[in-house]
């Protein structure tokens, strides 16, 4: 019963004590409205608001046009293209992309080839490599280089020589360009012993005899002049009834064999039993018309006897002065060690 007694007497201060807390409440309440008198709301004043109107064609039409006259079609055009326009190929930067590309060459780093696209492609001997663990990873001495600048296509060409025992090259490479100047190709042959006649001792004390100065400005011929020139020997090898352009003098440096080696000034290429019947395939080419060079990377057929009906990964580098071929310089890289000869050497009018 003592039990029953102390929980009403609890109920009875709870009541109690939320009776004065609500008392207490209400008393302020009233003190703090006479205080401050609330505010009465202000009418809403509908005059001073237009009404909204819906615009006719005609002004549709003429927001349009001058929205046109702001935005013509060269601004689309930039703003949809900005990277095209903005970047100019000049003989400048593919000297500077041409340098990067040697530097890694010589130190194997690529990280400071800054001119790199993201998705970049590299080719070494016509198949799919990578500068992480190919040739340009292993870094090596240079002896000699040369480079041509392509404006027209944004390209480059570089020819590397390597003398070092260890392991020497010859490599020639086309570089190709995206339209914001950062390199999306590196096309490579790379050739060292075992490939076509190969030495690169006598590539290069031939290459140191040559002059490969610019042509004077009043001696320049057109692009299209030049890759001809370059074109006419690769068609010739297929057919004899081809004109080439060989002036006199004039020496073909292949692997390490020299043609102008018994008369420097007065030496021809037209030396006789060129390859005959033998297409050169899938030509790609870098031009440049101060140098007066081309080259020209192809498929010689069946340089290689061990794939008869292939073409052989070959570059073919042409000095052309007043629209005569001066010097010639080639690189074939083998599928095997020797092109597959087995003793049977090399046939008339290859490497001759």
């Amino acid at each position: 019963m003592k039990g029953f007694f102390r929980v009403v007497h609890y109920l009875l201060v709870l009541v109690l004590s939320a009776l004065l807390i609500r008392i207490v409440y209400y008393g302020f309440s009233l003190l703090w409205s006479d205080q401050h008198p609330r505010r009465q709301p202000q009418p809403y004043q509908t005059d001073l608001v237009d009404e909204p109107q819906k615009p006719s064609p005609q002004e549709i039409a003429a927001s349009m046009n001058t929205l046109w006259d702001m935005w013509d079609e060269d601004h689309c055009r930039a703003l949809m293209a900005p990277s095209a326009i903005a970047f100019d190929c000049t003989r400048q930067h593919l000297q500077d992309v041409a340098s990067q590309y040697i530097g890694m060459m010589a130190t194997g780093q690529h990280d400071r080839f800054e001119n790199l696209a993201y998705t970049m492609v590299y080719m070494e001997n016509n198949k799919t490599a990578t500068i992480l663990y190919g040739t340009p990873a292993f870094g090596m001495n240079i002896d000699a280089n040369r480079s041509i600048y392509d404006t027209t296509q944004c390209k480059t060409f570089t020819e590397i020589i390597v003398t070092d025992p260890l392991h020497p090259y010859v490599i020639h490479t086309q570089m190709t360009l995206d339209n914001e100047g950062n390199v999306k190709l590196i096309d490579s042959l790379v050739t060292d012993k075992g490939d076509w006649a190969f030495n690169a001792t006598g590539y290069r004390y031939w290459n140191s005899q040559e002059n490969w100065d610019p042509i004077p400005e009043d001696k320049r011929i057109s692009r299209e002049a030049i890759k001809a020139a370059g074109d006419a020997y690769a068609d010739r090898c297929n057919d004899v009834t081809v004109h080439v352009p060989f002036g006199i003098p004039c020496a073909r440096l292949e692997g390490g064999a020299y043609t102008g080696r018994g008369n420097l000034s007065a030496n021809t290429c037209n030396i006789g039993g060129l390859p005959e019947h033998v297409p050169m395939t899938n030509r790609k080419y870098v031009v440049d018309e101060v140098m007066g060079v081309v080259d020209i990377f192809m498929g010689f057929t069946g340089l290689d006897r061990t794939r008869p009906t292939e073409g052989t990964p070959d570059s073919h580098l042409f000095r052309i002065e007043e629209g005569n071929i001066r010097y010639i310089h080639t690189v074939s890289a083998c599928f095997v060690d020797g092109c597959g000869m087995n003793g049977t050497g090399i046939p008339p009018g290859i490497g001759s």
